[in-house]
């Protein structure tokens, strides 16, 4: 059997901003509170520290969830023996993963939530879902969220669900390819969709030619 594929996110510059964006407005809502501590007993001084108040818990909080998934090296995507597991996010507990047996995995699609745009324009964000089998005639229709999906696996035998659908986003160490071979080594009988809206490669300007050097007059 193959070895287990945890898939992990790497510390990206957008995370990163997210964090310091949070640490220096819990710095102005401080000073929120400084401010109204001048006038506790005035109108303006007690919405001021109540605002203060508020921003600070809230920005507290966010900074602590982004640090925590920062530094938890929490999985995005697990592959082992008995399934594909997609754990859940921190804080919450790993007892809220999803999991989906592999004896239950009709496809993947991967797919970009958005219309397809022939690699020009907008690019939207990707997504690498992992689909059950369908039961009776395979006419299983979508959930409420996955009518895109839907239309991205039109032909394919299974379930569209986001239930096991994980949004690929920048740092991740695996690539979606990669992932694709990992699940061909449990299920080699699964087919791989890839129904991702990827820009097109910038075409290079051709130099335009020189000409020739003008004769010297003797």
């Amino acid at each position: 059997m193959p070895g287990p594929l945890k898939v992990r996110r790497r510390a990206t510059a957008p995370g990163v901003r997210k964090i310091m964006t949070a640490v220096i407005t819990a710095v102005t809502s401080v000073l929120f509170v400084v401010g109204g501590s001048a006038h506790p007993t005035g109108f303006g001084g007690i919405l001021f520290i109540l605002l203060g108040v508020a921003g600070l818990a809230l920005c507290a909080a966010g900074a602590l969830v982004f640090a925590g998934q920062a530094t938890g090296r929490r999985p995005v995507l697990e592959l082992d023996d008995q399934g594909i597991r997609v754990p859940a996010v921190w804080p919450r507990s790993r007892r809220a993963d999803r999991v989906l047996p592999w004896s239950e995995l009709a496809a993947v699609c991967a797919w970009s939530q958005g219309p397809p745009s022939g690699g020009r324009g907008t690019v939207f964000p990707h997504h690498l879902a992992f689909l059950p089998a369908a039961e009776g005639d395979g006419r299983t229709p979508p959930e409420n969220g996955a009518e895109l999906l839907a239309i991205k696996v039109t032909g394919v035998a299974c379930v569209p669900t986001l239930r096991w659908s994980v949004a690929v986003r920048p740092g991740w160490d695996t690539t979606v390819e990669e992932i694709a071979k990992a699940v061909q080594e449990h299920r080699d009988d699964v087919p791989f969709v890839d129904r991702r809206d990827l820009p097109r490669p910038r075409k290079k300007r051709k130099a335009p030619p020189q000409r020739p050097a003008a004769p010297t007059k003797p």
